[in-house]
């Protein structure tokens, strides 16, 4: 692929160089040895060089968790409460998940790019017919909200997806043993030269785009 090509493409989808990225809307890399690569935001990260991309493989843990649809709130919107075994949503990214915790934040979002509020939780009380949650402050929270809350300790925004990807999914990526650099690790170049296509998906902001 010629670098031009290339240069015209990353302006057009707006990614940044010398920063580890998901590469969120390509669908996937195809070298001159037929050899893909396919971005999945919990296994990859990708760095833009000047004629190359560097590949980082890992793997991701949560550092929070979405909270289940059933709950109520206080007349104030300072307390929440949940059924026993009913707090935290079922989810393929994480399994028994610990409960929410003071010192945690509550976040109440409307899709991936919406966040409503975010609260500190000040104080929790588990009984057998309730979980309670004290917040700092009221909740900003409507019919078509949902909660999710997370460990602000292990957030970074280098490493992490914070909702982003999937809403009310924080996932922290830690990277394979490999090559240490200034850009940190990775385990493999891409040439662009080497780069024979490259596909989006369906639901990119170039809609349908194939660099060849």
């Amino acid at each position: 692929m010629k670098i031009e090509k290339f240069n015209e493409f990353i302006e057009n989808l707006k990614l940044e160089r010398e920063t580890w990225q998901l590469f969120s809307d390509i669908e996937s890399i195809v070298t001159n040895d037929n050899i893909g690569y396919y971005p999945n935001w919990q296994h990859l990260r990708f760095l833009i060089s000047d004629n190359e991309i560097y590949v980082c493989h890992g793997t991701s843990i949560p550092y929070g968790a979405r909270l289940a649809g059933t709950f109520s709130i206080s007349s104030d919107n300072l307390s929440l409460q949940f059924l026993p075994g009913k707090i935290i949503a079922a989810s393929p990214y994480y399994n028994d998940f610990p409960l929410p915790k003071m010192g945690d934040i509550i976040r109440s979002t409307m899709g991936t790019n919406k966040v409503l509020s975010e609260n500190l939780i000040i104080n929790t009380l588990y009984s057998s017919n309730c979980y309670y949650i004290k917040l700092m402050n009221p909740l900003r929270f409507n019919e078509n909200a949902h909660l999710s809350f997370y460990v602000p300790s292990e957030f970074d925004k280098m490493t992490c997806v914070h909702g982003t990807e999937s809403e009310g999914i924080y996932m922290k990526f830690i990277a394979n043993e490999g090559k240490n650099s200034k850009i940190g690790v990775y385990q493999e170049i891409i040439k662009v030269k080497n780069i024979k296509e490259i596909n989006l998906k369906v639901n990119s902001k170039l809609k349908t785009y194939k660099i060849v």
